[in-house]
């Protein structure tokens, strides 16, 4: 591992087409939400804003949470059901 991965960083190869932050499933697993690495930084505004009680500083950083509570809704709905064998 270099200095530059973060600990726990899982290396894939490349796909074509490029995954795009959404819901991702591993053949039979449980769908889970892959966030591109500029949405981290987004997301974790929204995540922080939430724990720490705060408003967001404008109306735009509340439509952003929202949008990131839609798509894990996406996951959440689409995954309902148990993958088999589990």
């Amino acid at each position: 591992m270099s200095e530059n991965e973060a600990p726990g960083l899982l290396v894939l190869p490349e796909v074509k087409p490029r995954v795009e932050t959404g819901p991702v499933q591993f053949g039979g697993d449980w769908p889970g939400l892959f966030v591109r690495g500029d949405g981290c930084i987004e997301l974790k505004e929204c995540l922080e804003a939430a724990i720490d009680q705060r408003a967001m500083p404008d109306r735009l950083g509340d439509l952003k949470c929202q949008e990131w509570i839609e798509l894990i809704d996406r996951v959440i709905v689409n995954g309902s059901k148990e993958p088999e064998g589990r």
